[in-house]
C-alpha cells in the first residue's frame, strides 16, 4: 500500500554501487526503512541533499507490511534547515542527535508524541542564535526523556544528595549498588532538571559539567529506555564547547 508519511532522518548506510538504506523515524509508523538511490547520479544525489540527518521530510512509501524494507517516491523536504548544513556546530550536534536517535528507537511502533517532540525541537536548532547552541543538546535530550516516559523524580532532591540511576531518585545516603552520582554531578542534573529551549542559554556549564551530565543523560537512557552503545559523534562535541 502506497501511503503518504512525514519523517525524520537518521542514518544512511550503502547497500550496493546503486542503493543504500534510510533508516529514518515517521509519524505514522515509528522506526522505517526505505532503500534509495546511491552513488553519483543525479536522482543520488538528490535524495541525498533530502535526506541528511535529521532532515524532516514527506513521501510517498510503500507500506506493504511483508517488506522490512520500504521504497519511498516524490521526497520532499518540509523544511529547509540551511544553517544546520551550513554551519559546523550546528551540523555537527545534529550527527549526535541523528545517531542518539538511531540507536535510542529501536522499536518500529509509531509514538505521535513523540515524533511531534523531534518535529518541533530540531527546527530550533537552525534558528537558534549562536549564544544559545551549546546547551542545545542537553536540552533536547533532557526532555526527549520526558517524552519517552523516563524521568527522574527531581522532586526527591535535598542538598548533598547523590543520584540513584536505577530508581531514578535522589538519595541522601548510597543504595546498595555503584550506579549513583557524585553530589556535585548530582546538583548539576537537579539544576538541568529546569531547562527549557527558552531558558537554556542561562545555564553556565564548564565543558566538564556539560561532558558530565551528558554522559549521565546517556547512562540514564540505557538503563530506563535501551541500551546505548558508544556514540562516535559524542567526543567532537566535547570539544566544540567550553
Amino acid at each position: 500500500m502506497q501511503q503518504t508519511v512525514r519523517l525524520i532522518a537518521l542514518r544512511t548506510v550503502t547497500y550496493s554501487d546503486s542503493r543504500a538504506i534510510l533508516t529514518a523515524y515517521s509519524r505514522e509508523y515509528g522506526r522505517m526503512s526505505f532503500l534509495i538511490p546511491a552513488g553519483a547520479g543525479r536522482e543520488a544525489t538528490r535524495r541525498r541533499s533530502i535526506l541528511q540527518p535529521l532532515a524532516l521530510v514527506e513521501c510517498i512509501a510503500n507500506t506493504r507490511p511483508a517488506n522490512d524494507i520500504s521504497r519511498m517516491s516524490e521526497p520532499r523536504p518540509l523544511l529547509p534547515l540551511h544553517n544546520i548544513r551550513a554551519n559546523p556546530i550546528r551540523a555537527a550536534i545534529a550527527t549526535f542527535i541523528a545517531e542518539l536517535l538511531s540507536a535510542a528507537l529501536r522499536e518500529s511502533q509509531p509514538d505521535p508524541a513523540l515524533f511531534d517532540y523531534l518535529a518541533t525541537a530540531i527546527p530550533l536548532l537552525d534558528t537558534l542564535p549562536p549564544g544559545n547552541i551549546p546547551n542545545y543538546h542537553i536540552c533536547f535530550i533532557y526532555h526527549l526523556g520526558e517524552v519517552l516516559g523516563i524521568s527522574p523524580d527531581t522532586e526527591t532532591y535535598r542538598p548533598g544528595a547523590i543520584f540513584d540511576f536505577r530508581d531514578g531518585i535522589f538519595r541522601l545516603t548510597p543504595p546498595p549498588h555503584t550506579d549513583i552520582l557524585t553530589p556535585q554531578a548530582s546538583e548539576v542534573l537537579h539544576t538541568i532538571s529546569r531547562i527549557t529551549f527558552a531558558n537554556m542559554h542561562r545555564f553556565l556549564l564548564t565543558r566538564t559539567q556539560r561532558a558530565e551530565i551528558i554522559a549521565a543523560m546517556l547512562r540514564y537512557i540505557s538503563i530506563h529506555h535501551t541500551p546505548l552503545p558508544e556514540l562516535r559523534s559524542l567526543p567532537v562535541l566535547h570539544m566544540l564547547f567550553d
